[in-house]
């Protein structure tokens, strides 16, 4: 009888145990995701730009970091409301996810900006991934939810450094 006691105890333990590494993961993805895309957020993205910018100045590697807005999102937003913005900034980070490589980041700052980090992608291929994930952006127009699309464009500005000797925040801006 002991012995089925203990095991309904180790039992309900590691069920326990279980359930707080599963909490514990759900608040860390909080913690480091975006709400609305699901990408990371600008906290995540600057720890992880530390990281390879670490990388970058043992390895004398290329960093680059590229920030992209949608233009005219703010019309978009005030004139058919946030849940019609919500979609749009979802569909953009969709596109932009689909349109990188495994070894890149992307992240969202604020309202319809985002970051892309770029490691090991010089200034010329950065230019060159810009361009792409411009007119990935735009090039078709965004779906509002209601029937309706509406076209957006893009702007694209980067920063890169070899041998990570800039601080990530100073990217980042």
């Amino acid at each position: 009888e002991e012995l089925k006691v203990r095991l309904a105890l180790a039992r309900r333990s590691l069920y326990l145990q279980e359930r707080l590494v599963a909490l514990d993961e759900a608040v860390r993805q909080q913690a480091d995701r975006d709400p609305v895309t699901n990408v990371w957020n600008r906290r995540a993205i600057a720890e992880m730009l530390s990281h390879e910018l670490a990388r970058a100045n043992r390895d004398n590697e290329w960093v680059t970091v590229l920030a992209l807005h949608l233009d005219g999102f703010k019309a978009v937003n005030e004139a058919h409301g946030a849940e019609a913005g919500d979609r749009v900034i979802r569909e953009a980070a969709e596109r932009l996810r689909t349109a990188i490589r495994a070894s890149d980041w992307l992240g969202r700052n604020v309202a319809a900006k985002y970051f892309l980090l770029l490691p090991g992608c010089n200034p010329d291929r950065a230019v060159a991934t810009a361009e792409r994930l411009r007119l990935a952006a735009a090039e078709r127009p965004f779906p509002l939810g209601d029937g309706r699309a509406v076209p957006l464009t893009a702007s694209v500005g980067l920063a890169s450094d070899r041998g990570g000797s800039i601080p990530a925040e100073e990217l980042l801006d």
